[in-house]
């Protein structure tokens, strides 16, 4: 099972296992980095690519692990006053072997 690093938006690193298959979103949801607007992931529209809720930041080291971003996802992120080159929606990272050892960080609040 990959180990996945998330960086909350308090600044505390957890680290956390990312089932295979599984988004980045839901391996967050179920470590319940997900339950206070300070700390984790909302994901309102639960990962259905819809609100932007789940944006992170994914580290440069672990950007190949995940593909290329799709435009409906480029498009949503754009609303974000937030958005880096770095900005990825959670519920859009399929996790692989390819993402043991992937850094995050939970972006602010969108």
């Amino acid at each position: 099972m990959p180990e996945l690093t998330v960086k909350t938006r308090l600044g505390e690193e957890k680290k956390i296992d990312g089932k295979v298959g599984y988004t980045v979103m839901e391996a967050i949801r179920e470590a319940n980095i997900n339950d206070t607007a300070t700390d984790g992931v909302f994901a309102i529209c639960g990962g259905c690519r819809a609100c932007g809720t789940c944006h992170v930041y994914v580290d440069d080291a672990s950007k190949a692990a995940f593909g290329v971003m799709e435009p409906e996802e480029s498009d949503l992120l754009d609303m974000s006053d937030q958005r880096t080159g770095q900005s990825r929606l959670s519920c859009q990272l399929k996790i692989t072997e390819a993402a043991n050892g992937a850094h995050f960080t939970i972006a602010p609040d969108f």
